[in-house]
């Protein structure tokens, strides 16, 4: 809910046209609110495998995101 808020943020604030905005909450839906902060958390994990594979799914999902600025 966090990451659709902040795209929400942004189209209000004419960061992103309504198509970018509308892209953008396509790709978070799959992802629910807790897969999203399981991510955040796995970042932080002292293990530097559970943090590179976040770090990866982070990676993964910006681009995704950020083809809907192209």
């Amino acid at each position: 809910r966090v990451a659709e808020d902040i795209v929400e943020g942004e189209f209000e604030q004419g960061s992103i046209t309504e198509s970018e905005r509308d892209c953008m909450l396509d790709v978070l839906e799959p992802f629910s609110q807790s897969e999203l902060e399981q991510i955040a958390a796995d970042l932080d994990n002292a293990d530097a495998s559970t943090s590179s594979e976040a770090e990866a799914d982070l990676d993964a999902l910006e681009a995704q995101l950020s083809a809907c600025r192209a």
